[in-house]
Parts: C-alpha cells; structure tokens; sequence
C-alpha cells in the first residue's frame, strides 16, 4: 500500500487507535496513559503501513490486533521496569521554584518488581515466567508439551483478568505511589 493510501487509513482511524489505548487504562498506571496513546498512533501507522486488502480482513480488525500488539509490548516494559520517557524540561510536580527534570536528575532509579510477582501468579503462573523471568512462549510451551499459541492465548486470557484481579490492582497502587515518590508528588 502506498503512502498516500496508508495516510488516509491513518487519519481515518486515528480514533480507533485511542479508543484501544484508552481500554488499557486500567491496566496501565496513570504515568503511561500518554505514552499508551502514542504507541497506539505508532501501531496504527505500522498497521496502515503493512495492511494487505487482499488477505480478506478488514482494516479495522487487523489495525485493533497491531495496536494491542504494541500496547502488550508496552505494558510488559513498564512491568521490567523500563522508566516512562519525558523531557528533560519536563517540570517537576509540586516544587514551586520551577525545577526541571534536568535540573533534578541524579541516577536512574532501578525498581524491584519482584512484588508483582504474587500478583501475577495468582492470576496465572505463566504471568510470572512470561514477563518477569522473561522465558521464551515457545519455551513454556515446549515444557508444557502444547503449541506456542495455546500459550499466547492462554497469556491473552490471564492478561485480561489481571487487569481487575484485586492483587493486581493492589500491586499498581504500590507501583503508582512509588513513582509518585520518584517524582517528587
């Protein structure tokens, strides 16, 4: 597909593109909403870009799948850890004299996200060995004798209950106060 082509598709769904990012904010702690936003918008364009009409799918169902792609790999960054990016003129929340990012910045702040890991794992333990110990699908799968995409789904289904598990919930709390710490607030 050409660029003018995926240009229009793009302008055209820019609102499906927020409407999937905004389904993750309850996922997502407050910080990342912004950045969930612009993964979408990147994910759309990826999707505008690689679209295939001839593949029998509509725009629409294969964008919103790319876009959930994306996000998935966004929302497994936050949990490794990954800091939100911003500017370093960015101003820091609830200093009066003006300070900025840069001003303030001394080292990176590496989090333990080990308290996830009860969390994950009462939902489902493939949870655990996918984003924290960060093994392989296709190894789960081979240990556990089923194909690559038993796992993914599997991983899909334990994704979407996690985000109203009540020691998920619990454990974003700790993590959003904790940043709000880092930032000052």
């Amino acid at each position: 597909m050409g660029i003018p082509e995926s240009e229009q598709l793009f302008n055209a769904n820019v609102t499906l593109a927020h409407h999937v990012a905004t389904q993750w904010h309850n996922t997502l702690p407050q910080i990342w909403h912004e950045d969930a936003h612009s993964e979408a918008l990147l994910a759309l364009w990826k999707a505008c870009l690689a679209f295939d009409p001839s593949k029998g799918f509509t725009f629409s169902t294969f964008a919103v799948q790319v876009i959930r792609n994306q996000l998935t790999m966004l929302w497994r960054k936050i949990v490794k850890g990954v800091p939100p990016i911003c500017s370093l003129e960015d101003l820091i929340p609830s200093t009066d004299n003006g300070l900025t990012v840069e001003d303030t910045l001394v080292a990176s702040i590496q989090m333990d996200w080990e308290f996830l890991r009860p969390a994950l794992t009462a939902v489902d333990p493939l949870l655990t060995q996918s984003i924290l110990d960060d093994v392989p699908q296709t190894r789960i799968a081979q240990e556990q004798g089923v194909a690559q995409a038993t796992i993914c789904r599997r991983l899909q289904q334990a994704k979407r209950r996690a985000r109203h598990s009540p020691e998920f919930v619990q454990a974003f709390q700790i993590l959003e106060t904790f940043v709000e710490s880092c930032r000052g607030g």
